[in-house]
């Protein structure tokens, strides 16, 4: 349950944005960052890989909506050969 002051993690995979959910807030800033990190890496085991681009991201914010942080992974692959379809 979220006491004041409240953060949220919010995350991004660059298709869907979920936001954080009060009811699941965190009343300190620390214990967010590391739910968030958390939240990233359970990220890339799903939605990875599943095209040659993608940018995921994990934010916290605050009781004021401000973001306070943010991780991000970003992937690329890219074949430097030719391919056969």
């Amino acid at each position: 349950m979220c006491h004041t002051p409240c953060y949220l993690t919010d995350t991004d995979d660059g298709r869907i944005f979920v936001p954080g959910n009060p009811v699941s807030g965190f009343d300190c800033p620390r214990k967010a960052r590391a739910a968030a990190d958390r939240a990233l890496g359970s990220m890339t085991t799903e939605v990875l890989p599943g095209g040659e681009r993608h940018v995921l991201r994990a934010i916290v914010r605050d009781e004021a909506d401000q973001v306070i942080y943010e991780a991000a992974v970003t992937f690329a692959g890219e074949w430097k050969i030719p391919i056969a379809a």
